[in-house]
């Protein structure tokens, strides 16, 4: 069965191009001229990858990276944003989630190895869910612990983090499929955490799924727009929390 790529780009010959030599290719592309559409043509196409200009009018590629990321059929579709604004949109759009990046004009080549890079890594044979590492992270020893004891005991393998700093330092070192992430923690906090994985490469496809004792108005809002992919109040039910990560990992 052929990838499809969902193209959402106002300038007509640019989106005109990509499609012409990404279905020389071998690839099925859907063509979107307007962002306006672009959640319901998501959730109705359901494409393997997105490439989403920023600098449309109406509603800004931001805006539409958005809304992708917190609607639960759109948030896991790899999204690369084009723009030929690179440094600041480039950090920003991986803070919001973005895959990767590419500048106008566009270096069709570049384009074309970063979306292969992506469709190969869904590609990949899956796992079993016993095989995959997930890292906990907690500054309260007692919590990362409880955690810790409760997953292994449906025989899953852990990790247990007990600030940002180490959490930073494990990601770099070991291959993770989850994380569950505290947010108040001292020196590095969660949110800073949550940034910092969203903006390498190497850890912004790894899912998130945040754990505080808060639920203050918006912080839910905050953190799906960090990145994180789920966020679950203490004290915690372990029925919801196993739930939550085997949904995620039977994904990957």
């Amino acid at each position: 069965m052929k990838k499809k790529i969902l193209v959402i780009d106002d300038e007509e010959d640019i989106s005109r191009l990509i499609k012409i030599n990404l279905v020389k290719i071998g690839y099925e592309v859907i063509v979107l001229n307007n962002s306006k559409d672009a959640i319901e043509v998501a959730k109705k196409e359901v494409p393997d990858a997105i490439t989403l200009d920023i600098m449309m009018p109406g509603l800004d590629g931001f805006q539409v990276l958005k809304s992708l990321k917190s609607t639960p059929e759109t948030k896991d579709i790899p999204v690369i944003m084009v723009s030929v604004v690179a440094k600041v949109h480039r950090d920003h759009s991986l803070r919001l989630g973005a895959v990767d990046f590419v500048t106008k004009p566009i270096n069709f080549d570049e384009l074309y190895k970063k979306i292969e890079n992506i469709i190969s890594k869904t590609q990949k044979p899956k796992v079993s869910v016993e095989e995959k590492k997930i890292l906990v992270v907690d500054d309260e020893v007692d919590v990362g612990n409880f955690i810790k004891r409760v997953l292994e005991s449906k025989g899953l393998k852990i990790d247990v983090a007990y600030s940002g700093r180490e959490t930073l330092s494990l990601v770099r070192k070991n291959k993770y499929s989850l994380i569950l992430l505290d947010l108040y923690m001292p020196e590095i906090d969660g949110f800073t955490v949550l940034q910092k994985l969203k903006m390498d490469k190497e850890s912004a496809d790894i899912p998130v799924i945040v754990i505080t004792a808060r639920d203050t108005k918006g912080l839910r809002e905050k953190c799906l727009f960090l990145g994180a992919n789920q966020y679950i109040t203490k004290p915690l039910s372990t029925e919801v929390l196993v739930s939550e990560i085997t949904k995620y990992l039977e994904k990957i």
